[in-house]
């Protein structure tokens, strides 16, 4: 009979650390999806300051927009106006406003490790006119099959599907 006792005993306590465990992870969670949010507002907030005053300067109407974060947590807002064939891509240092017509290629770039399973860098390489900007989405080495190469590779997937998508229409 002791002996069942002093499992039962053994059981509750794990139970109550469980629940305290629980209680705890709920209440971060909490806190760090606020800082996130918080955070990505305050990134994004001069970035799209910068978008509407271009477009009330230049009587444009960005009826296509794409928010995106970098692994270093800098905002990143792709926008186009289909009627008048011509968009942005801005961030807090850089703008660069361009026509469709001006717009000549698109590709991803993954910079690899020689013999690792890591990927070192991912880019955007978009060919305007004679030039070749180049948008470092990631900037850390990240293993892409993991959760933040997932989400990195999402970022980099979707901001080429936004170029090739305006340089195809």
């Amino acid at each position: 009979m002791a002996f069942k006792n002093i499992i039962t005993y053994i059981l509750i306590m794990a139970l109550i650390a469980v629940t305290l465990f629980n209680i705890y992870a709920t209440a971060t969670a909490k806190r760090r999806r606020k800082n996130a949010f918080q955070s990505y507002h305050a990134a994004m907030q001069p970035v799209e300051d910068k978008l509407l005053k271009h477009m009330k300067e230049f009587g444009l109407n960005y009826n296509k927009v794409k928010r995106l974060m970098t692994n270093n947590d800098e905002a990143v807002i792709l926008a186009y106006d289909e009627k008048n064939d011509s968009g942005a891509i801005a961030m807090a240092d850089d703008v660069l406003y361009f026509k469709k017509a001006e717009l000549k290629s698109v590709e991803k770039a993954y910079t690899t490790e020689e013999h690792g399973k890591h990927v070192l860098k991912a880019e955007i390489k978009i060919g305007y006119n004679d030039t070749l900007y180049t948008y470092t989405m990631a900037d850390k080495p990240f293993n892409p099959k993991g959760m933040m190469g997932k989400v990195i590779s999402e970022t980099v997937e979707s901001f080429y599907d936004f170029i090739n998508d305006i340089i195809k229409a």
